[in-house]
């Protein structure tokens, strides 16, 4: 950016970001979140504000209160305002989910099982020689998860 200082936010966004023809996509290559998504100097001077949801406000107008600024092309440093579109929080989770880019399973940090355990509990409720709960103090989780497991409410992938 070169320490230029912008009065047209527009012009911020088109001289910051790099277009990707094939796709449509304008990557923001300047400052990005721990997330992935751009983000600048907020045009109101207070903090900073995503990029995408700056862009969507230039180019197409006002944010409702309340509403996501969510991407159709789900790359999230992308700020081409025709790829964005408002909804709910969860629109944009039924979105993920639709588009299964939802972490899942082994993917999940705080997960407590392995999917070679969840194959062995399935196994060994089937047998008919364990209930839930001694499934549940073998492998130190609750009764509800051995519950949600067995009925394939969690871990619905394995």
């Amino acid at each position: 950016m070169g320490g230029k200082r912008y009065t047209d936010y527009k012009e911020k966004i088109l001289d910051n970001v790099e277009m990707i023809p094939e796709a449509g996509c304008w990557i923001w290559m300047n400052c990005l979140n721990a997330w992935g998504y751009g983000n600048t100097g907020n045009p109101g001077g207070n903090g900073t504000i995503l990029v995408h949801r700056l862009a969507y406000q230039l180019f197409i107008g006002p944010i409702p209160e309340g509403l996501d600024v969510c991407h159709h092309c789900d790359i999230r440093c992308c700020c081409n305002p025709y790829h964005l579109f408002i909804g709910t929080k969860q629109d944009n989770m039924d979105d993920m989910v639709n588009k299964d880019r939802q972490h899942k399973g082994e993917q999940i940090f705080n997960r407590k099982l392995t999917e070679q355990e969840v194959m062995e509990i399935r196994a060994k409720y089937a047998t008919g020689n364990y209930i839930q709960k001694q499934l549940a103090d073998e492998y130190n989780v609750s009764g509800k998860q051995i519950s949600k497991i067995v009925n394939r409410l969690h871990w619905k992938h394995v």
